[in-house]
């Protein structure tokens, strides 16, 4: 059974605002004990960016003993194994389920990290297919490699005056912002789109042609500081219909709107909505309640947590 899944980084868009949204057609454990690994088939994470330290189950079923089938025990884990696979441009990625999992969190948090464009295709597959004795699932992922190129070669070219180790987490996050400010402006007529369809409302927007809308702004924001390694993921609203940042600096996960500091540090040059505290960022933004296929705030903070495990003990 197949079906296709726009999960461009932008996604299936059903709002009528600035963000697109996903909507489709035990976690993994950290080696505690030195020299201890798992019994049976596993895979330690290499990826520099996300879950750093994790070991990922595969299965050793007989089916299966010449693939890399996962083991996934919880939506956070399927979303950042997706997202891992995604990242380095996997092509297809298999998994059976520990567990029955509620797919309308698996793609929010998988949003939350995507920042180029992908098309999914889902097959269910069973084997052997004479007398299935297991299911597992496939993607097939898709990506559009004109944009996602320009996109990657752009942030390679803002990020290149930061990377040297004299810029702390915080001056980076800071100066970065200010260089991708000066090169976008918001896109009024996009928010017109109501097939958000635009290159507005992806990262593209602000790295392709200098125009974005709020999920725009986020998705490059998320994209310039994954390059710069430090940590972050984005933050989607349906209920305000607006999307921003949550960053990892200074010990700290605080929150940045880089779409409402556009107008106000381009006007004063003083921070406004820069790595500001839940408290301060309610004042005016709205987190979903968590209900059906969104996350609320505290499911997000657990989730960047998850996904950067070197944060786990920040507030």
């Amino acid at each position: 059974m197949k079906r296709m899944i726009t999960l461009s980084c932008v996604l299936l868009m059903v709002l009528s605002g600035c963000i697109k949204q996903i909507v489709i057609d035990k976690d993994p454990y950290t080696n505690t004990n030195a020299g201890k690994l798992p019994e049976g088939r596993y895979e330690i994470n290499s990826h520099p960016y996300y879950g750093i330290g994790y070991i990922f189950d595969l299965s050793d079923e007989s089916e299966f003993i010449d693939m890399e089938v996962y083991i996934v025990h919880s939506e956070k884990e399927l979303a950042l194994l997706m997202a891992i696979h995604i990242e380095q441009l996997a092509q297809d990625f298999y998994y059976v389920e520990d567990r029955e999992l509620n797919y309308d969190k698996v793609w929010p948090y998988l949003y939350s990290l995507l920042v180029n464009e992908v098309t999914i295709l889902e097959d269910i597959v069973e084997l052997p297919v004479s007398k299935p004795t297991e299911t597992f699932y496939k993607y097939t992922f898709t990506y559009e490699f004109s944009t996602l190129h320009e996109v990657e070669n752009t942030i390679d070219e803002w990020t290149y005056p930061y990377k040297s180790s004299s810029f702390s987490d915080h001056d980076k996050a800071e100066y970065s912002l200010v260089d991708m400010l000066k090169e976008v402006e918001y896109d009024d007529a996009a928010v017109d789109d109501e097939t958000r369809t635009d290159a507005a409302y992806s990262a593209y927007g602000v790295f392709g042609e200098g125009q974005a809308v709020c999920n725009g702004y986020a998705q490059a924001y998320m994209g310039i500081l994954k390059d710069l390694d430090v940590p972050s993921i984005l933050i989607a609203s349906q209920i305000d219909d607006h999307a921003w940042n949550m960053v990892f600096v200074d010990g700290e996960w605080s929150y940045v709107d880089a779409t409402w500091e556009d107008e106000y540090y381009e006007a004063s040059e003083v921070w406004f909505y820069f790595l500001i505290d839940q408290t301060e960022l309610e004042t005016d933004h709205r987190f979903d309640s968590g209900a059906e296929d969104t996350l609320n705030a505290k499911e997000y903070v657990d989730f960047a947590k998850y996904v950067f495990p070197q944060t786990k003990e920040a507030q």
